[in-house]
């Protein structure tokens, strides 16, 4: 019995593999910081997840049926293609989204450049990172898989290194979001009373932007 267990187990991972195989390549333009623009298919499995030093990420770049790593640090954006499902009357409705992914420090000491997606880009910016293996997109955060989740950062100016608000439990979500956003009351009483909680982070950044004045 455990043999065929295990032979079951050998087979599934093949399969989850060749699947991977099949679809990690997604439509995308990458603008360098030399002004050039290179347009074909960014590897989805090694971006942004995959790290060939603690500074540094590298990421597979595919035309016409050639394939380069491009460092991090030349690019001043990534613009991807993907299709993206959702429900809509009952019925599941496909269409286009364009995601884009710039590259920001993420630590104070300024040695950890990481791809991020920018969600929101406004008086208060939204970014949002997969962390663990990924293998697929999801339509907030970004790329998601076997066991990925999604990390958001927020930031009152583009230069300032962002505050990671999610993934916390609630008690901790709700304590450092009030304390992040004592400057607006009113979005201050909506987190404490539990009218917006973590998983409304793209509305509590919208109504941010929209009713709190600085």
């Amino acid at each position: 019995m455990r043999f065929f267990k295990i032979i079951s187990a050998i087979l599934f991972l093949l399969f989850v593999n060749l699947a991977v195989a099949q679809y990690s390549y997604t439509p995308a333009k990458v603008f360098l910081k030399d002004g050039s623009t290179l347009s074909g298919e960014v590897d989805l499995i090694a971006f942004p997840l995959r790290q060939w030093s603690p500074s540094e990420e590298f990421f597979s770049f595919k035309a016409n049926k050639s394939k380069k790593e491009i460092s991090v640090k030349s690019i001043d954006s990534v613009v991807f293609s993907i299709k993206v499902k959702t429900k809509k009357n009952r019925k599941i409705v496909t269409y286009k989204e364009s995601q884009k992914f710039i590259p920001i420090y993420i630590k104070e000491n300024k040695e950890h450049l990481r791809m991020v997606r920018l969600i929101i880009n406004d008086k208060l910016i939204l970014y949002s990172r997969a962390v663990n293996t990924g293998t697929g997109v999801n339509g907030n955060g970004g790329f998601t898989g076997f066991g990925a989740n999604n990390q958001y950062f927020v930031a009152k100016n583009p230069n300032q290194v962002p505050v990671v608000l999610l993934p916390n439990g609630p008690k901790r979500f709700r304590k450092e979001a009030m304390n992040y956003f004592s400057d607006c009351t009113d979005l201050v009483e909506k987190i404490e009373s539990k009218e917006l909680k973590r998983e409304d982070i793209i509305e509590i950044v919208q109504f941010y932007n929209t009713k709190c004045t600085n």
